[in-house]
């Protein structure tokens, strides 16, 4: 009898166990000021809930230079057609942003990376556009 209660102790505590390390999840979920991360039990893996699913965070930091770079595509080639269209009389760039002056007298900045800004400087002077940038940022 004793044996008996000993072993259906023993195999419910080895359930249990089971139960905790594998299933349903490796996964540990908390929270942490006002963050909801999950920690994977084998590897430690730190995951940041974000609108695109689980990421760690440098996956996160990766996704944000990405977007950084497909918006700065994209306003490269609004502001080279711009140019083409001739709109814009003169661009400047003082080593963070891209100063605009269109023809109707309004004026815009634009922050971009310095290779997308050398770049468009390049469209806008093949496109007429007196282009001035400083000595110390060339």
């Amino acid at each position: 009898m004793k044996r008996t209660l000993f072993l259906i102790f023993s195999v419910a505590g080895l359930v249990l166990l089971a139960t905790w390390l594998i299933w349903p999840t490796p996964y540990l979920y908390q929270t942490h000021e006002g963050q909801f991360y999950r920690v994977n039990r084998w590897t430690g893996v730190k995951q940041r809930a974000t609108d695109g699913g689980w990421m760690t965070d440098d996956e996160e930091f990766r996704a944000a230079l990405r977007d950084i770079d497909v918006r700065a595509e994209q306003t490269k080639i609004r502001l080279v057609s711009a140019a083409q269209h001739g709109l814009i009389e003169s661009a400047g760039f003082n080593g963070y942003q891209l100063d605009l002056r269109y023809k109707d007298g309004s004026t815009s900045m634009e922050q971009l990376p310095i290779h997308v800004a050398q770049s468009v400087l390049k469209e806008l002077a093949a496109n007429h556009v007196m282009v001035t940038v400083p000595m110390a940022v060339r």
